[in-house]
This record gives C-alpha cells, sequence and structure tokens, in this order.
C-alpha cells in the first residue's frame, strides 16, 4: 500500500464509518418510518427510471420494435412508481411477499440442486435450502413483524459495521507512519 493509498484510508474509512452507525441508529430509532422513505425512495426512483425510458425511447436513436419496447418498459416503471406512492403501506406488504416467495422458491431450488451434489456436500445445501424456505415463510405468514425485524437487523448490522470501520481506521493510523 502507497502512503497515497493509507491516506485516503484514513480519510474516508471513519466517515464511512460515523455514516454507517448514525444509519444504523436511524433504523433503530424509528423503523417504521424508515420504511416509509424507503417505499416513497423506491417509488420516486422507478417513476424516475420509467420518464428516463420512454423519453429515450422517443428521443433515442432506437426505430421500430427497440423503440416501442423501450417506451413499454418506461410504461411499466413509470406505472409502478406511481402505484408504489399511491398505496404506500400495501406496497411494502407486496414486496415483503416478493421477497417471501423468492426465497422460499430459492430455498426449494437449493434443496433440489442439492441433491446433484456428491454426498458430503449435500447437507449443507439442504440446510441453506431450508432456511430459506423457512424465512420465506416466515416472510409470508409475519409480514409486519418481519419488516420491523429486518430493518432492526439492517440497523445492528450498519452499527457492528461502522464500529469495526473505526477500529479498522484507528488501527491503521498506529500502524502506519
Amino acid at each position: 500500500m502507497t502512503i497515497s493509498q493509507v491516506s485516503g484510508w484514513r480519510s474516508a474509512t471513519p466517515a464511512g464509518a460515523v455514516t454507517s452507525i448514525v444509519l444504523g441508529l436511524v433504523l433503530l430509532v424509528w423503523p417504521g418510518q424508515t420504511l416509509e422513505v424507503f417505499g416513497w425512495l423506491l417509488a420516486i426512483a422507478l417513476f424516475l427510471i420509467g420518464l428516463a425510458r420512454m423519453l429515450t425511447g422517443i428521443t433515442g436513436h432506437r426505430t421500430g420494435r427497440a423503440r416501442l419496447w423501450r417506451i413499454l418498459t418506461g410504461l411499466v416503471y413509470l406505472v409502478a412508481g406511481i402505484v408504489i406512492a399511491a398505496n404506500l403501506p400495501g406496497s411494502i406488504r407486496t414486496i415483503v411477499v416478493i421477497v417471501g416467495i423468492g426465497w422460499i422458491v430459492a430455498g426449494v431450488a437449493e434443496i433440489v440442486a442439492a441433491f446433484q451434489n456428491p454426498p458430503g456436500e449435500r447437507s449443507v445445501a439442504v440446510v441453506i435450502g431450508l432456511m430459506n424456505a423457512v424465512f420465506g415463510l416466515i416472510l409470508l405468514v409475519f409480514p409486519e413483524p418481519s419488516l420491523v425485524f429486518l430493518v432492526w437487523f439492517a440497523g445492528i448490522w450498519l452499527i457492528l459495521v461502522g464500529v469495526l470501520q473505526l477500529a479498522f481506521a484507528w488501527w491503521l493510523a498506529r500502524s502506519t507512519p
């Protein structure tokens, strides 16, 4: 590592650590409001992506079906953003349901694929598949508490990452000239 790289790490790592810790605390203190902000940001992002795709479909260099598909996909994004904004609580629950179904499908696929592995590797893949399926089922059966748990988990994770980054920055500052 060069001196300029170490210097960059010294300044960037504490800033990233503090940001991570602050975001983690925000998630822990305001889990409901955090989900609402997430929903709004998702709605705005989808709306803007849709608008951009439609505009590039209309004004871009594409022709024929490529132009039409670009406009149609933009319209889908645009409508999705509007629908999420119009029904924020329902949209967040829908996202949880989609993630739950995804975990269940991934878990079942992992279990089925595990039987293609050698016997020694099979059990780990089956356990991972079962965990995915169970977590997916928990999301489907208990969507509201699962959301709060996920927000709290993310908050704790961000705080721990921030603390580790601060420790790394401190260690780096002590170990290099």
